[in-house]
């Protein structure tokens, strides 16, 4: 008898299935494998066996007998387009162990996953594809919705956020220089806004869940965008690898806008959220000053989004405090490139009537 084909092997080698707790171990060492990523167990358990959102883990796997060589997972996210609520799940992480590949695994492990998110009541997927996988969605028949996604990041020590980025320490009197020169366009940003004195911001550990989703409540946005509610924030607030600080904004002594910041040691601070979706007059001007005066001896702050780096804040506002696109060709060797942005709705996917899914514009996700 022949060589079984590559598919016959595959049929016959792997199966593939639902992930569960006893496979943390190979995940974590194939995350080690594929990615060049150090993940810890506690990480792994919450992210993908606690979402409030699914009652299944969220990932299917690919098991050679007995040891996971694949995997597929997800983070489904609640989401809101105009009126109509949704739940989407975002694609991220696909891995297939090297000595495994050009196996069908991939395109298999993809193959169960939109069908089992179909079943579970999913209205659409989406996911950021680099150019070694966007054929593979190409020919799952999911549709390109633009490139992205971006980022707008602040260098505030461009010496040693250089080296962080590059592994590559700058020489000590060029690192003083950048430096040098970058508080001056700070300082110059700084004296070219005002920030009105009636805002006073207060700084809280933590994420109030009911504060920032009542925030949320006062003015959603009408474009796709990830719902704002309390079991999302309580479960992002319970990631073990980020710890997490609110920044609250008022006149009158009750909060009228909210930026959640999250650290960790050895990475530079990021925003990763900010409500209501359109300030009051002042309000984001409060909040970023108070956040850029509370980690100014950072290397670099980030605006990046609770999904895939949403519009957090209007362009004009970042760019007064200095904040620049990741395109920008001062920061574009320093960051990640762009990739594709993919998305596939389910026919019957709880969407308003007429809404095009494949419109960016229609996103609040920074693609375009």
């Amino acid at each position: 008898m022949g060589e079984p084909s590559p598919e016959e092997a595959t049929d016959q080698r792997y199966d593939v299935r639902w992930y569960d707790p006893d496979d943390r171990d190979d995940i974590l060492s194939l995350f080690e494998r594929v990615w060049g990523t150090d993940r810890e167990a506690d990480w792994l358990a919450h992210t993908y066996e606690t979402n409030p959102y699914f009652d299944e883990p969220t990932m299917i796997v690919a098991d050679a007998g007995g040891e996971v060589v694949g995997a597929r997972p997800f983070v489904p996210f609640p989401m809101r387009a105009d009126s109509a609520d949704l739940v989407a799940a975002y694609l991220n992480n696909a891995m297939v162990h090297p000595d495994h590949r050009r196996r069908g695994l991939f395109s298999r492990m993809m193959e169960r996953t939109v069908d089992a998110l179909d079943e579970h009541g999913v209205s659409l997927l989406f996911n950021f594809a680099n150019e070694k996988s966007a054929p593979g969605y190409r020919e799952m028949g999911f549709d390109a919705l633009g490139t992205g996604p971006r980022k707008s990041l602040r260098v505030q020590r461009p010496g040693r956020y250089v080296r962080d980025r590059l592994d590559t320490p700058l020489d000590p009197g060029v690192g003083a220089v950048a430096n040098t020169v970058m508080r001056g366009y700070h300082a110059v940003r700084r004296l070219r806004r005002s920030v009105p004195e009636e805002w006073r911001v207060e700084r809280r550990r933590g994420v109030p869940a009911d504060e920032l989703a009542s925030l949320y409540d006062t003015r959603p946005p009408r474009s796709l965008h990830a719902r704002r509610e309390e079991p999302l924030y309580r479960w992002l607030e319970a990631d073990p690898h980020w710890n997490h600080e609110t920044f609250l904004a008022s006149t009158d002594g009750s909060p009228a806008a909210a930026a959640v910041i999250r650290t960790r040691p050895g990475a530079s601070p990021e925003i990763v959220d900010a409500v209501p979706s359109t300030f009051p007059a002042g309000g984001g001007a409060a909040l970023l000053e108070a956040v850029l005066t509370e980690h100014r001896s950072a290397p670099a702050i980030s605006v990046t989004g609770p999904v895939v780096n949403e519009r957090l804040c209007r362009p004009s506002l970042l760019s007064a405090f200095g904040f620049l696109p990741s395109e920008h060709p001062l920061l574009s060797r320093f960051t990640a490139g762009e990739d594709t942005a993919f998305v596939h709705a389910f026919e019957d996917a709880d969407l308003p009537d007429g809404f095009d899914v494949l419109d960016a514009e229609n996103w609040r996700v920074r693609v375009r």
